[in-house]
């Protein structure tokens, strides 16, 4: 657990991939699963590489956890909509 994060080889050091704050929640989640990251920046405007936030798995997981749907097969339709 001494080693640097880039020694230790984990993380996506090629190709970042991030989202833009107007960018749908759809869009940043079909991101995440696709290329397999488990959070991606969020820039101001496209081809910044200046984060102001992280969405992250815990944020759409508590995202799914606290919106309410009339028949919870659908909870994730609903939030992807």
């Amino acid at each position: 657990m001494g080693r640097s994060v880039a020694k230790a080889a984990v993380g996506k050091w090629q190709e970042l991939r991030t989202v833009t704050k107007d960018s749908s929640l759809r869009d940043a989640v079909e991101l995440m699963v696709t290329e397999g990251l488990s959070s991606v920046p969020v820039v101001e405007r496209p081809n910044s590489l200046k984060p102001t936030d992280v969405l992250c798995k815990a944020d759409v997981v508590r995202l799914l956890a606290t919106t309410k749907s009339e028949q919870p097969t659908n909870l994730y339709s609903t939030i992807m909509t």
